[in-house]
């Protein structure tokens, strides 16, 4: 990834440690030191083989995908599951370990994201564009039809009719 634009035999040699001549090693590495490699963790097979994910060169970070590892773990969805969590520090753990930063992606609540910080996250994404819109866009219909005299219903869920 941070080798681009090599391509084909030149890149298979770059990886196996034959030297690239000048200026095209100058080029490639100024352009990687632009780029950041970022491993999503979502699976039990990932985590069995972190160690090894790791230990890539030029690995920057790790990032969890919760959705997808609490359905790996036989938990979907159980965000506040003690196996859920004890994984996430375990890679939080690991990855800090090895000098790369180590993350999650997660729409939760502010209050899960602090969590995670404490369990040894240092980087978060929080939400998803989408998400945050269609939040915001929920809030303001319930309130408009909520001062013309119409009810909704629960407007926490995302089915909320408006």
């Amino acid at each position: 990834v941070k080798k681009r634009p090599l391509k084909g035999k030149k890149l298979e040699e770059t990886l196996a440690g034959k030297p690239l001549q000048s200026p095209l090693d100058e080029y490639v590495s100024q352009s990687a030191e632009n780029r950041l490699l970022i491993v999503n963790i979502e699976s039990v097979p990932a985590l069995d083989a972190l160690e090894s994910i790791l230990n890539v060169s030029d690995l920057d970070g790790v990032l969890i995908g919760p959705h997808d590892l609490t359905c790996s773990l036989a938990i979907p969805e159980q965000y506040d599951h003690p196996i859920f969590l004890d994984a996430c520090e375990s890679i939080f753990k690991m990855a800090r370990k090895h000098g790369v930063g180590a993350g999650i992606h997660f729409w939760g609540d502010v209050e899960q994201q602090i969590k995670f910080l404490h369990r040894g996250a240092n980087m978060l994404i929080h939400s998803a564009d989408i998400s945050l819109f269609q939040k915001h866009l929920r809030a303001e219909l319930v309130a408009i039809k909520s001062a013309s005299g119409i009810q909704t219903n629960d407007t926490s869920k995302p089915t909320t009719v408006i």
